[in-house]
């Protein structure tokens, strides 16, 4: 239930969970698009797929207290920075 969000951290914890709702689709979706890689483009679609899912569950059930949902943000996030590791270590053939 994301109101508890709004009832203990009031409009600055509404807003700040909004920006990083808002950055984990757009760092997803540039990795979907613009990734030369088809690995991560899929992980990408996939991981939409996820926390789309997360945020539906999150209407009813309390996932706000759940690690795996800050994971799935995290892993999000970081994933238009980690592609060009991911690719070169692809090539290296690790």
């Amino acid at each position: 239930m994301y109101e508890t969000w709004w009832v203990e951290g009031g409009l600055v914890m509404v807003g700040i969970v909004l920006v990083m709702f808002y950055r984990q689709f757009q760092a997803l979706v540039r990795a979907m698009r613009w990734s030369a890689d088809g690995e991560v483009r899929v992980l990408a679609r996939v991981m939409i797929i996820a926390t789309l899912g997360s945020f539906v569950f999150g209407m009813f059930h309390q996932t706000h207290v759940n690690p795996m949902l800050f994971a799935l943000l995290g892993m999000g996030a970081a994933l238009p920075r980690t592609a060009p590791l991911l690719r070169a270590q692809k090539k290296a053939g690790r």
